[in-house]
């Protein structure tokens, strides 16, 4: 009984002693992991640091902006006194009115405006020819003594071309006097002048013509007149 009493007993210390030796290594195990948190918050800290120096680094930039400050109030003073210089400077360099701005240079337009003008200016009027001298000839028509007049001395434009038959039947128309004749050109002959008729006053009478007072010697229809001329054309009497 005794031996296993002492046996016991030390299987009991045996475990106590197990259980404080375990209880050391977990508390210097909780007290390593400790330390090295400690580390690792203290590393991150300075890495922070590092990264964005707003510690001390922040306070020498803030103490030296104070230091400075009067400095800063002379600079800014001799920005302010130096400013109207500039002013004066730049008033200066400035135009005193705007009609002394540059203005942008416009094309000439002269050499442009110059053929338009030729294009609508209107074109000269040519002048016109004088016209050609109007060709006239005169007639006239004498009856028997019964009827002396029948066409007074009248006027009649010809172009060049007519004849003394053209002129007699012109006239005669225009003056509603009828002309009773045969053939044309060259065997053209005149019977008849307003109604009286050859052998009317007599077996040989008859219509007789004359240019410029002489009478003429073939058909009224074969003899061209001139400008100037004057036809009679006269009933003879037998």
């Amino acid at each position: 009984m005794t031996h296993c009493f002492h046996k016991s007993i030390s299987l009991i210390l045996t475990f106590l002693l197990l259980i404080s030796l375990i209880g050391c290594s977990s508390s210097s195990s909780s007290k390593s992991e400790t330390n090295d948190q400690k580390t690792k918050v203290t590393q991150a800290k300075n890495d922070k640091k590092q990264k964005d120096p707003t510690g001390e680094t922040s306070k020498q930039v803030q103490a030296a902006g104070t230091t400075n400050q009067p400095n800063t109030a002379n600079a800014n003073t001799q920005a302010v006194a130096a400013k109207p210089e500039t002013n004066q400077q730049i008033a200066a360099a400035k135009p005193s009115s705007p009609a002394q701005v540059a203005q942008p240079s416009k094309p000439k337009t002269t050499a442009n405006t110059a053929p338009s003008q030729q294009t609508t200016s209107p074109a000269p009027v040519a002048s016109a020819a004088p016209a050609a001298p109007v060709q006239t000839v005169k007639i006239s028509i004498t009856g028997p003594k019964d009827r002396p007049t029948i066409l007074n001395l009248t006027t009649v434009n010809i172009k060049g071309n007519e004849t003394i038959l053209d002129v007699l039947l012109d006239a005669a128309g225009k003056n509603n006097i009828d002309v009773d004749k045969t053939g044309s050109g060259a065997t053209a002959y005149v019977r008849g002048i307003d109604g009286i008729y050859e052998r009317d006053y007599g077996a040989m009478s008859g219509w007789i013509c004359k240019q410029n007072g002489t009478g003429i010697a073939k058909s009224a229809g074969a003899i061209t007149v001139k400008a100037g001329d004057q036809i009679e054309w006269i009933y003879k009497e037998n």
